[in-house]
């Protein structure tokens, strides 16, 4: 193993954090308090260049993020962070389901067709929902807020199923067909009174392009962001050494590297959704944290996880919780027709009981455009 590729594979396990289990059906978590990110290594600008990087960190939409850039010229030190902390910021303010004074929860309280105006940065997330609901079958719907809430995976945790008439009645409320989102204009209308929307499956995603996008303005076009697990980098680290990132192996319990893998220095983004990290047991039955808006249940256990690498982080977040409600089958065809870089870990057949999720034998599938990237599993 060459020098370089050490390096390289060391840079890659310290972003283990490349897997996310914030996804539709979760939601934002409670609102942390803001607090300044702390760079590292700015005791003088060689010690930056030792490191290849200079990096900081700190809390955001109920989880953590990280950002770690190569300064294109000493006076630009430091100034990331108030450009990324603000990013951060006005995606949470605007799309958290916990802030009562978020845009998101006042489009949730408003009556039915009631026309209402919507700032471009949240129009851009529900076109992008829209969008990937149409082009994944109807797996990704943001109107599964009532559902998810349901099952105990909002704000009130419940240990207990619900009943059946309750689920009938919030079949009532879930469906992209009950909101107006315009094409044209910034302007949103629900179709229905209780129809409420989760950007949980696609937020991070987005938060993660707009403090890239911030990171950019200053200059900046050698980084890696990561929020709760959603990645994008683009150029590379000191001496032209690539960001490389790390897929967890889909276990419950310790953390393991599952496999390395190498995005174009161009820029590209990679999210993963699991259905290990989030899940509860109720009635002694793991009940994934993902909902199937078309059967109005949570996702079968079958698919441990989904990688997807996008241009975007937006994107890549939609879709890897869209895929995972999709059977294995459907969310390798999909990406095939649309020509996506997916990378799926299928659970051992074994009944759970008998060998669960941190017994090991994922099966891996790919679809054709992940086969041309440079992809190394760890161990196999």
């Amino acid at each position: 193993m060459t020098k370089r590729r050490v390096i390289t594979l060391v840079g890659g396990i310290t972003v283990l954090g490349a897997i996310s289990w914030w996804r539709l059906g979760s939601t934002d978590g409670p609102p942390l308090p803001a607090k300044p990110a702390r760079v590292a290594a700015l005791n003088s600008l060689a010690a930056d260049e030792k490191a290849g990087f200079v990096s900081f960190s700190g809390k955001t939409m109920g989880t953590t993020y990280t950002v770690k850039y190569v300064p294109p010229h000493p006076g630009v030190l430091g100034m990331p962070e108030a450009a990324v902390e603000g990013a951060l910021s006005a995606v949470n303010e605007a799309m958290s389901t916990y802030d009562p004074k978020s845009e998101l929860s006042a489009l949730n309280r408003a009556p039915a067709n009631q026309l209402l105006p919507v700032s471009p940065e949240l129009m851009e997330v529900l076109r992008l929902s829209a969008d990937t609901h149409a082009a994944t079958r109807g797996a990704f719907d943001i109107t599964v807020h009532p559902l998810v809430n349901l099952y105990g995976f909002g704000a009130n945790a419940k240990d207990s199923p619900p009943e059946k008439e309750e689920v009938v009645a919030v079949r009532e409320r879930v469906g992209l067909h009950l909101v107006e989102i315009s094409k044209s204009a910034n302007t949103f209308r629900k179709l229905r009174d209780g129809v409420e929307m989760d950007l949980g499956g696609i937020a991070k995603g987005y938060g993660v392009d707009r403090a890239a996008l911030a990171l950019e303005d200053l200059g900046v076009h050698d980084y890696m962001v990561e929020v709760g697990g959603e990645i994008r980098v683009k150029g590379a680290k000191k001496d032209r050494v690539p960001w490389t990132l790390a897929i967890e192996e889909p276990t419950s319990k310790a953390r393991k590297v599952h496999a390395t893998l190498e995005l174009p220095s161009a820029g590209a983004a990679l999210a993963t959704s699991g259905d290990y990290r989030s899940f509860r047991k109720i009635d002694g039955r793991t009940v994934s944290h993902t909902f199937d808006p078309r059967t109005f249940a949570p996702v079968p256990r079958r698919t441990a996880s989904v990688s997807v690498i996008r241009p975007t982080a937006a994107e890549a977040d939609a879709l890897a919780t869209a895929l995972s409600v999709l059977s294995p089958d459907e969310a390798i065809d999909v990406a095939n027709e649309r020509g996506w870089a997916v990378y799926l870990l299928l659970h051992p057949s074994e009944p759970e009981t008998e060998r669960g999720p941190t017994a090991g034998g994922f099966t891996p599938r790919k679809s054709r455009a992940f086969e041309t990237l440079r992809f190394q599993v760890q161990n196999p």
